[in-house]
């Protein structure tokens, strides 16, 4: 069985930066379909952050795969066109490779305690290549 981790991922190389009279938007990625409960907790983290930011602040979530695969998302974060996505170890190997090394080790661990223990000391090495890269690890 394949474990799958899913992450969402900012691309620093655009960061959103507004004045006080223009709009921050943040454009989301995904391959969840609309309507499911990965789609509605999406729009309930959009709200949360629109309230935050206050007036003029917009989330757009793109679902169904309508920016393309996890590869073309991850493209479309380096050039500005995305903000953010939910992506799974297929788009997370796009930024680096190494989150795919879990994956290469079947029947390694006798437990999950012991595969998230591993998982939470590799965390921070992870995250900091993803940041050397241009990206930020949200979740």
């Amino acid at each position: 069985m394949k474990f799958i981790l899913i992450f969402v991922i900012a691309a620093a190389f655009h960061p959103c930066e507004a004045g006080a009279d223009e709009t921050v938007k943040i454009r989301l990625g995904t391959l969840a379909p609309r309507g499911t409960s990965w789609h509605r907790s999406l729009l309930e983290m959009g709200e949360k952050w629109r309230a935050a930011q206050g007036a003029g602040a917009a989330f757009i979530v793109y679902t169904d795969g309508s920016q393309g695969g996890e590869a073309d998302m991850v493209r479309r974060m380096r050039v500005g066109q995305l903000n953010a996505a939910l992506l799974s170890v297929v788009g997370l190997t796009e930024i680096d490779d190494s989150v795919a090394a879990l994956q290469k080790m079947p029947m390694v661990f006798r437990s999950w305690d012991e595969l998230d223990y591993l998982r939470e000391k590799l965390r921070p090495t992870l995250e900091k290549r993803f940041l050397d890269k241009g990206f930020v690890v949200l979740f």
